[in-house]
């Protein structure tokens, strides 16, 4: 019956993504059993065959005039959906592996490519498919949950599988049946029950319980790691053969109410876990980002109750040594601005606020969460800078973490002064600085430090240290004013932000004559007056 249709798809493979089939290609009549039985019925057609089928499958949807609708269209158009997404899902092809060899990159990039097509059309042909089902209600939706999950697994721009017209078709048919999604019986019982508990059921972090809480210390012998698990499928179904589950994963928690994780919050540690431990950077890094959306949701109740903080913490922490040259600079990169956020979010909820009845919202364990910063700023930013201090985009992004670091710990970080301020002098006083970003981020993080620290900064060690760094800065980049105007701003407003700084420190006895300093400074070179606003 498409036998005509089925030829031109193939003879214009190239060109499924951009055309339709013209009319006089199709038969004058056919019904939506017709399409199923012909079209979308055949699960062991290979992956061109689906793209051929879903290209004649689109163009005659959008011929409606020509369908002879049925009593029973309701109920074919749900089979021919559930076929198209099974047909979509990625599978383990698109996914390298160590047991591999490095020739197949060729197999792996022509794999993904089919897979993003097969996506993108699969969603095109969904989404006019479901447009002839009757419009959802609170009490009436898909049958098949199985379609939503495929939808899901194209929302993510951090999946190679993923373009962005996948993504917006995918996103609209989910937003099309919000009531179907946002249920605790979709999230609970079918996306995390039977969709990832199974492909995670392998994968047991030995930090945590078969329930989820902390585990105690056992004084038995480490399990020893057998090599060939770590790129075996049967180990690993949710990295080598159902690659979709990290994106639904994902997609769960940052759809989840604060009630839901309440509810079944054991069902997200273990992959959750599993991912901050993976070898592999990208999978890692997207657990970091899935646990700084987790965190705020699951609460400080949960993490006392549960002994998870300490685990998270466990967790997350030796990602910060992940540096050169033992990690690639980049994959580095990719690594220590999640680590870092999820650390942040991480205190901010296990050490947040509570309410206090009458007294309002007051701070708890404060010397718990400063030993945790100070854990962070010793052990991440300035270790991390000691090792890596040669690799310009480190150093950007260790800078730019000391400053977020150093607003939350406020005047505690004075203790860290005598470290703080000679890194940021030097990358000020560098007359071959890598870049004006670089610097501006050096510059933002100064001022963090003479906000937070002020009642140190006038002492004459770190006074002097940063005058000098600013007028040095200012020179080094006086008269280059291509991209550094933001810099000169920024640097215009602390420099003069520091000397209102000092100055008060002299009102409770502590400061010096910082105005005579700064006005010997521009007596002798006027083109300093511009930066301290004389």
């Amino acid at each position: 019956m498409f036998a005509t249709a089925r030829e031109a798809a193939r003879n214009n493979a190239g060109d499924i993504d951009t055309i339709t089939l013209p009319s006089q290609l199709l038969p004058e009549k056919y019904s939506f059993s017709q399409l199923h039985s012909e079209l979308a019925s055949d699960e062991t057609l290979s992956k061109a065959g689906v793209l051929e089928n879903f290209l004649v499958l689109r163009s005659c949807l959008e011929h409606p005039s020509r369908l002879d609708r049925e009593a029973d269209d309701e109920n074919i158009i749900d089979i021919i959906a559930s076929w198209i997404s099974k047909m979509i899902l990625p599978d383990g092809s698109i996914i390298a592996r160590d047991d591999i060899p490095s020739d197949s990159q060729s197999a792996l990039e022509q794999a993904l490519e089919v897979t993003q097509r097969l996506g993108l059309q699969g969603l095109k042909c969904l989404q006019v498919l479901l447009s002839f089902h009757s419009p959802p209600s609170p009490t009436s939706g898909i049958n098949d949950p199985q379609i939503l999950l495929s939808a899901i697994t194209f929302t993510s721009s951090r999946d190679t599988w993923t373009s962005s017209s996948s993504r917006s078709i995918a996103t609209n048919i989910l937003s099309v049946y919000s009531h179907q999604t946002e249920a605790s019986g979709f999230i609970i019982d079918f996306l995390l029950q039977s969709v990832v508990r199974p492909l995670f059921s392998k994968s047991k972090p030995e930090a945590v319980t078969s329930t989820g809480r902390k585990a105690m210390p056992s004084s038995a012998p480490p399990k020893r790691y057998n090599v060939s698990d770590a790129s075996d499928p049967a180990q690993k179904p949710w990295k080598y053969t159902s690659p979709y589950s990290i994106p639904v994963f994902e997609w769960v928690v940052e759809s989840s109410s604060e009630a839901i994780i309440s509810q079944s919050w054991n069902l997200f540690i273990p992959p959750l876990l599993t991912l901050l431990d993976d070898p592999s950077t990208p999978i890692r890094s997207r657990g970091l980002s899935i646990l700084s959306s987790f965190l705020p949701k699951f609460g400080r109740k949960l993490l006392e109750q549960t002994g998870l903080g300490e685990v998270f913490d466990d967790a997350v922490m030796p990602t910060l040594m992940f540096l050169p040259s033992i990690t690639p600079a980049d994959e580095s990169v990719q690594l220590l601005g999640p680590a870092y956020e999820a650390l942040f979010v991480l205190g901010d909820v296990r050490w947040g606020v509570k309410e206090t009845g009458e007294k309002g919202r007051e701070q708890v364990n404060q010397q718990d969460r400063m030993k945790f910063y100070d854990r962070v700023m010793r052990k991440g930013i300035l270790m991390g800078y000691m090792y890596a201090n040669e690799h310009p985009s480190i150093v950007e992004l260790l800078i730019g973490e000391m400053g977020v670091l150093v607003e939350k710990m406020g005047v505690n970080a004075v203790k860290h002064l005598k470290d703080i301020i000679p890194i940021l002098s030097a990358l000020l006083t560098d007359p071959f600085a890598s870049s004006p970003k670089q610097l501006l981020t050096v510059v933002r993080t100064l001022k963090s430090v003479i906000l937070a620290c002020w009642p140190r900064i006038s002492q004459p060690a770190h006074r002097l240290t940063i005058l000098k760094s600013l007028v040095a800065c200012w020179k080094n980049i006086e008269g280059s004013q291509a991209g550094t105007e933001d810099l000169q701003r920024e640097l215009k407003g602390v420099a003069r932000l520091f000397v209102k700084t000092v100055e008060a420190t002299q009102v409770i006895g502590t400061g010096c004559d910082i105005q005579g300093e700064v006005g010997a400074l521009v007596e002798a070179d006027s083109g300093l007056g511009e930066l301290f606003g004389l």
